[in-house]
């Protein structure tokens, strides 16, 4: 994608932090939805993730899993995620 135009749009909207509240998992992990659809005019959402360097591991273990070659249960992947603080999406 390139940019065309003359000069940029100035649309920007300050968003102090203590605005917009942070969940955080018991293994550190913090989200906080920077920019919902009502700041962007419903054209996207942004989220931040800060993650301690611990919950590489997560990625780590899926990446190993992916190279053996080997497929999981459904309650291993259930497993999976609880000892790394995920939750299954659906």
């Amino acid at each position: 994608m390139t940019y065309v135009g003359e000069a940029g749009q100035v649309s920007a909207r300050y968003r102090p932090v203590a605005d917009v509240p942070a969940l955080t998992t018991r293994s550190g992990v913090s989200r906080r939805l920077v920019a919902p659809g009502s700041v962007t005019n419903g054209q996207f959402g942004l989220f931040e993730w800060n993650m301690p360097p611990h919950a590489e591991r997560y990625f780590e273990e899926v990446a190993e899993i992916d190279a053996s070659g080997r497929t999981l249960s459904y309650d291993e992947w259930t497993e999976l995620y609880a000892r790394h603080d995920q939750y299954r999406a659906g």
